[in-house]
């Protein structure tokens, strides 16, 4: 009995599966030089691990968000340590990892990363172990 039941669930999970939806699976890299950058914001990205009875906080990169009267919303690109982009969210917070050229592939390409959560893309996509946490950096006045 349980193994039909078993079964069951997995046909239904199969089924479910082969209906779901194409999503955004080619999504074209944003260009950050496109936007004016008549505003931008950073923040530097990090990794926290719990050791013993105190947090530790490692910096893995950085996200860099710029938006102006043509694009109210904005972009945001993750940044590693080099600062390289290594991925992007659209307004949504659908989360893109860049993926480098490669053979028979000479331009980047993007690849989605599975959230529409900020802190969940971050994390996918600088593959943090731990926790991320976010910290907003002052910018100077232009």
């Amino acid at each position: 009995m349980y193994a039909q039941i078993f079964k069951a669930l997995a046909i239904l999970a199969l089924f479910a599966a082969g209906c779901r939806g194409p999503g955004k699976e080619n999504v074209s890299i944003p260009n950050s030089e496109a936007l004016s950058g008549e505003n931008r914001e950073w923040w530097d990205v990090y990794s926290v691990e719990q050791q013993g009875d105190r947090k530790v906080r490692t910096k893995v990169g950085y996200l860099y968000r710029k938006f102006g009267p043509e694009d109210p919303a904005g972009k945001y690109w993750v940044e590693d340590l080099g600062q390289n982009k290594v991925g992007f969210l659209l307004a949504d917070f659908q989360a893109y990892q860049i993926l480098p050229p490669g053979a028979g592939r000479p331009e980047p390409r993007s690849v989605p990363v599975g959230t529409t959560d900020l802190l969940g893309g971050i994390k996918r996509i600088l593959q943090v172990p731990g926790a991320v946490a976010i910290e907003k950096v002052a910018l100077p006045k232009s």
